[in-house]
């Protein structure tokens, strides 16, 4: 008879859980709210076109097999063939952003 009463008291616990955990859920379930959303984004494009002299303009990509842009730097009387710490030099390179950029900047 032991046995019975326990096989009864387990039950009646399992059916007491079940019916709890049932109402649990439905009543998460009726406080439930989801929202989703998608967007859609796209880059720009942004390049950099070099020159020399300031007029002609054009792609140094060594990268992509060009070439680099050659510096024509003027060196002060004393500095040829004896540059030292502290010394400057330089030489003009001009940029621009090339044509079918989307993105602007300021250069």
């Amino acid at each position: 008879m032991a046995t019975t009463t326990t096989r009864r008291k387990v039950r009646a616990v399992l059916a007491g859980g079940l019916v709890l955990g049932v109402g649990a859920a439905v009543t998460l379930a009726a406080w439930n709210d989801s929202e989703f959303a998608t967007g859609t984004f796209t880059a720009g494009s942004f390049n950099l076109e070099g020159s020399t002299d300031g007029t002609a303009f054009t792609d140094h990509n060594v990268d992509d097999g060009d070439t680099a842009a050659t510096l024509a730097f003027t060196l002060p009387s004393g500095v040829v063939g004896n540059m030292s710490p502290g010394d400057t030099v330089y030489a003009g390179f001009w940029v621009r952003l090339a044509a079918g950029t989307t993105t602007g900047a300021s250069l």
